[in-house]
């Protein structure tokens, strides 16, 4: 039964002439009014005509491609809904997605029975939506933004909740509230550890509720966990002033799977396929925070850039499979042997980088030397002896990034023409 989404208006840009027309069948059957285009052009067009209650549309498509058209869409309303249909899976598409926080990212061919329990499901959040802005003039901030979950509290009784909060908590009415908990603040869980692009964050929680809103100002993209289930949800907190008391609009979204798969392709985009280590471009980004940190604080910091010797004839002689499980077996010495607050990356080909903070040049040389001769040591089964060549620098003030990076090239060099197998220090930085 569709009874909420026969009440609501839907917008479908699809490019594909059979999809398009396929797909559309089955959504004029399932809302009140569907408005077809072809392109995000004339999608865009159609938009700021109708303002329909849904988007959906493809991803890749010409003229104006899926991820454009919603840009240009969130800009008119930040709030529209939005559903993404595709057949492509490839992390860039995903990860933008993700960004735009869209309501659905669909795979085709789309499960229509699936496809309709999620649209009869967002149908009812719109509807009950525009029952309770009807209805609830006061709590008319709570749903100024798309969420699935809205309260409105001091933090200790609640004065208003969406429906979606009562069947999150299994309640028939807020009245049930109370016999589960003594108050609103009691329903976050203490999960300490919620991980993001660049290792843990903090999830928001405290039994005070000064303590819980401070904490929410001072964390970027602040999360919560419920005592309900092991989900994330994306928290917003809007203070609303009423009469003489402070109220709190409280929209949470659930972002469990969402959150999975971006940790999966920030994963995939800052660390090398091969190694499992850092990549250039997360070594680059991590080079810049320890550059700004000894800008400000000038405490020591060096750098080792580690060159596997006559690689190319290893590749030639024992074969390119044989040099890939030498550059793993060298990844995974590094992560066992470096310092817990050294940073190991792979730069690239049979290159690997060595960042490590409060050490001198003298320190640095003798860690990187101690690391060669265990490297020269190792006898693994099917694996040819091999050394490695490297380049150190300590950084100056004067240096910028460029700079300190290019004499620990230039050690390594000399490094190399002086017979490879050895640690070579920038001859300027020895005072």
């Amino acid at each position: 039964m569709s009874y909420y989404s026969k009440q609501i208006t839907v917008l479908y840009v699809e490019d594909e002439k059979e999809v398009r027309e396929a797909f559309s069948r089955t959504l004029a059957r399932y809302t009140k009014k569907l408005i077809v285009a072809t392109d995000g052009v004339e999608g865009l067009k159609l938009y700021k005509e109708h303002l329909p209650d849904i988007v959906i549309s493809d991803i890749k498509m010409p003229n104006k491609d899926g991820l454009e058209l919603a840009k240009d869409i969130l800009e008119i309303n930040p709030e529209q809904i939005i559903m993404f249909t595709t057949a492509h899976t490839e992390s860039k598409y995903t990860l933008q997605a993700l960004e735009m926080q869209v309501e659905a990212y669909l795979i085709k061919p789309i499960n229509k029975n699936r496809f309709k329990i999620k649209l009869e499901h967002i149908s009812k959040n719109i509807i009950n939506n525009r029952k309770i802005l009807k209805n609830y003039k006061v709590i008319e901030a709570i749903f100024n933004e798309q969420s699935n979950i809205s309260v409105l509290t001091d933090f200790e009784k609640i004065e208003f909740a969406s429906k979606s909060f009562l069947e999150l908590f299994d309640l028939n009415s807020l009245d049930d509230f109370s016999e589960h908990y003594e108050s609103f603040i009691d329903i976050f869980a203490d999960k300490k550890s919620i991980k993001c692009e660049e290792g843990y964050c903090n999830c928001v929680f405290s039994k005070d509720a000064d303590l819980f809103i401070k904490q929410y100002y001072e964390i970027d993209e602040p999360v919560v966990c419920l005592k309900c289930n092991d989900n994330i949800y994306k928290i917003h907190i809007t203070p609303i002033k009423v009469e003489n008391e402070t109220l709190y609009s409280i929209s949470m979204v659930d972002i469990t799977v969402m959150h999975t798969q971006k940790m999966s392709a920030l994963h995939d985009a800052f660390h090398d396929k091969l190694t499992s280590l850092y990549n250039r471009l997360m070594f680059d980004k991590l080079l810049d925070k320890e550059y700004q940190r000894f800008l400000r604080y000038k405490r020591p910091l060096s750098l080792a850039i580690f060159d596997i010797d006559h690689f190319k004839n290893i590749n030639d002689t024992f074969g390119h499979l044989v040099g890939d499980d030498i550059l793993k077996v060298l990844a995974t010495f590094f992560i066992e042997n470096i310092r817990e607050t050294d940073i190991i990356a792979r730069w690239g080909g049979e290159e690997f980088v060595l960042l490590m903070s409060e050490t001198s040049l003298k320190e640095a040389y003798r860690v990187c030397d101690k690391l060669r001769e265990n490297i020269k040591s190792l006898n693994l089964p099917l694996i040819p002896k091999f050394t490695i060549s490297v380049g150190v620098s300590v950084i100056e003030v004067a240096d910028t990034k460029e700079k300190f990076f290019k004499k620990a090239d230039i050690a390594l060099y000399s490094a190399k023409n002086s017979g490879r197998d050895r640690v070579c220090v920038y001859e300027k930085d020895i005072k």
